[in-house]
C-alpha cells in the first residue's frame, strides 16, 4: 500500500490519499506457482548431485582396489624377476650364460622393481582421493578394499536404458520443470499489462465541514508501455529453456551409449581372458614344468613362463576395473542401479 500526504500550507488544505495495488491478489497464485515449480527444479537437481557423488565414490572405490591389486601383482613379478636375474647371473658364473643375457634380466628386475615402488605411492594417492569423497580425514581408521568388486549383472537392451534414463535422471526432470516455470513465469508477465490497479481511500479537508473521505480508482493506461520487455524475456526463457532440455536429453542418451559400449568391451576382454588366454597360459606353464622335471629345459624357462601369469593377472586387474568404471558411469547415465 502508498501512502501519500499533502501538508496544508498556507491557503491549501490538508489531504492525504491511501493505494493499495490490487494487481498483486490476482498475479499471486501465478507467481506462487511459478516459485513453486522453481524450488521443485532445484531440489531435484540436488538429486542428481547425490548420483554424481555415488559415481565418483564408486570409481575412487574401483581406482583403490585395482591400485592395490596392481602392487600386490607387480611386488610378486618384482621378486620373480629377481629370481630370474638371479639365476642367469649364476649361469654366466658357471659358464654356461652370456653377459647379454645377465644384462637383459637385471634390467628388466630393475625396471619392474621400480614400477613397484611407483605403485605404491599410487595407491596412497588413491586412498586420499577416496577418503576426501567419503569425507573421513587422513587420522581415522586404515582405509583398504580387500573384498574384489563383485560381477556386474547381465546389460538390457539399450533401448531399454533409453527409456530408463528418460524416466529417471533427476537432472533431465529439473530441466522440465524449469520449462514448466518459464510458461507460468510468462503468463504472469502479460498479466503485468496494467502495472497498476490499485483501489484509493480519499481524505481530504474542506472548508469548515472538516474531513471528507471518498473512494477512487488509480490507474497506468498502457499507452506507451505494455511490458513488452518483460514479456518478450519471458517467451525468451521459455525457448531457451525447452532448447536445454533437448541439448541435456540428447546428452543422456549420448552418455549410455558411451557408457554402455564401454561395459560391453570390458566384459568382452574380461571373458577373452578368463576363457581363452589363462587356460592357455596356465597350459603352458604346466608343460614347462613337466619339461623341468624330466629334465629337458632349465628352470630359467619355468620361471619365464611363470612371469606370463603376472602379466595375466595385472591385465584381468586393469579389465575388471575398466568394467566396474563402465557400470558405474552406466548406472549413473541411466539414474538408478541395473
Amino acid at each position: 500500500p502508498s501512502f501519500p500526504t499533502l501538508f496544508a500550507v498556507g491557503p491549501k488544505p490538508f489531504e492525504f490519499l491511501l493505494a493499495w495495488p490490487i494487481e498483486e491478489l490476482w498475479q499471486r497464485k501465478q507467481r506462487v506457482k511459478a516459485a513453486q515449480l522453481n524450488v521443485d527444479s532445484v531440489a531435484t537437481g540436488l538429486v542428481q548431485n547425490g548420483l554424481n557423488l555415488i559415481r565418483d565414490v564408486r570409481l575412487a572405490y574401483t581406482d583403490l582396489w585395482f591400485a592395490e591389486a596392481r602392487a600386490r601383482i607387480l611386488q610378486d613379478s618384482s621378486d620373480l624377476r629377481g629370481r630370474i636375474a638371479a639365476f642367469a647371473q649364476k649361469r654366466r658364473d658357471a659358464g654356461d650364460g652370456t653377459g647379454l643375457e645377465v644384462s637383459l634380466a637385471r634390467a628388466d628386475s630393475q625396471s619392474n622393481a621400480e614400477l613397484a615402488r611407483m605403485s605404491l605411492a599410487d595407491v596412497e594417492v588413491v586412498r586420499a582421493r577416496l577418503r576426501y569423497l567419503l569425507g573421513l580425514r587422513q587420522q581415522d581408521r586404515p582405509l583398504s578394499i580387500a573384498v574384489q568388486p563383485s560381477a556386474p549383472p547381465p546389460l538390457p537392451p539399450i533401448s531399454v536404458l533409453f527409456e530408463t534414463a528418460a524416466s529417471n535422471r533427476p537432472d533431465l526432470r529439473a530441466a522440465e520443470i524449469s520449462v514448466q516455470a518459464a510458461a507460468e513465469k510468462a503468463k504472469w508477465e502479460r498479466s503485468q499489462v496494467l502495472a497498476m490497479l490499485a483501489p484509493t481511500l480519499s481524505i481530504k479537508e474542506v472548508g469548515t465541514e472538516g474531513l471528507r473521505a471518498g473512494p477512487g480508482l488509480n490507474m497506468e493506461i498502457p499507452i506507451l508501455s505494455r511490458n513488452q520487455g518483460r514479456i518478450s524475456r519471458a517467451d525468451a526463457e521459455v525457448v531457451r529453456s525447452g532448447k536445454l532440455y533437448a541439448a541435456l536429453r540428447a546428452r543422456i542418451e549420448h552418455e549410455v551409449v558411451d557408457a554402455y559400449a564401454r561395459a560391453q568391451q570390458a566384459q568382452t576382454a574380461l571373458i577373452q581372458l578368463q576363457q581363452q588366454v589363462r587356460p592357455a597360459v596356465e597350459q603352458s606353464i604346466q608343460l614347462s614344468q613337466r619339461a623341468y622335471e624330466n629334465g629337458d629345459i632349465i628352470l630359467l624357462s619355468v620361471l619365464e613362463a611363470s612371469r606370463q601369469r603376472h602379466d595375466l593377472d595385472l591385465r584381468e586387474a586393469e579389465v575388471s576395473a575398466a568394467q566396474q568404471r563402465a557400470l558405474a558411469e552406466l548406472e549413473r547415465a541411466v539414474g538408478k542401479s541395473l
